[in-house]
């Protein structure tokens, strides 16, 4: 393999007022972003530009508490993106031994190179939501 990936991953990670954002593109760069998602419309616009940016083929990678709460993992949903869960205990884990303090934007590395290291099989994908389904928050 000559450094290449499968494809672009980005790992989010919650941070205060904004979600720090990593991307792995398909050459093995590391790129450094930050996503504010306050309502729908600007999760909508950050996921637009990260695939404008990176891809259409862009992996979205999670903690787990963040499945059920966060905005731009829904709008991701809806735009079909494949969105991976990890334990958080494992990103804190890995962000532990690698970082000496590790802050929110070293977790997001760490969850964008998860899918394409040995620890893949710690991840599971979101089923794509049902467009039937309501959205009561």
């Amino acid at each position: 393999m000559n450094g290449s990936i499968e494809c672009p991953t980005c790992g989010l990670w919650p941070a205060k007022g904004h979600t720090d954002a990593s991307v792995l593109d398909g050459d093995g760069r590391l790129y450094r972003i930050g996503i504010t998602s306050t309502d729908e419309e600007e999760c909508w616009d950050s996921l637009n530009s990260l695939q404008s940016d990176f891809g259409l083929d862009l992996r979205l990678v999670i903690p787990e508490p963040v499945t059920q709460l966060d905005l731009l993992v829904h709008s991701a949903l809806l735009r079909e993106m494949l969105v991976l869960v990890a334990p958080s205990h494992l990103v804190e884990t890995i962000g532990g031994i690698a970082f000496s303090r590790p802050r929110p934007h070293h977790y997001a590395c760490v969850l964008a190179r998860l899918p394409d290291s040995r620890l893949r099989g710690h991840l599971r994908t979101l089923p794509p939501r049902d467009p039937r389904q309501l959205q009561l928050l």
